[in-house]
């Protein structure tokens, strides 16, 4: 039987908490009753043309500051951009 369910996951290609995330989701398919019958497709996008081809980031060394500069630059709210990354938490 094919799949029942396909979820496409679009995340930011330097963002370490989109990586968790998403390692959290194959994680919770594989423990699903039906996870047989869920496709997950991964999908990526950068969010700032700042990276060079061929340039390494360090999510140790990216910080939500980082994010929040590059999310600006796409015109997204800061105060939003925020919430969303830390779920509602701030500081």
């Amino acid at each position: 039987m094919g799949c029942a369910v396909s979820v496409e996951i679009w995340s930011e290609i330097a963002c370490p908490r989109c990586g968790l995330d998403s390692h959290r989701l194959d994680r919770a398919v594989e423990r699903f009753e039906h996870g047989d019958k869920v496709e997950v497709i991964h999908r990526s996008f950068r969010l700032s043309d700042g990276f060079t081809v061929g340039s390494t980031v360090s999510a140790r060394l990216f910080d939500l500051d980082d994010l929040l500069g590059l999310a600006g630059e796409i015109g997204l709210e800061r105060e939003k951009t925020q919430r969303v990354v830390t779920g509602g938490r701030f500081g």
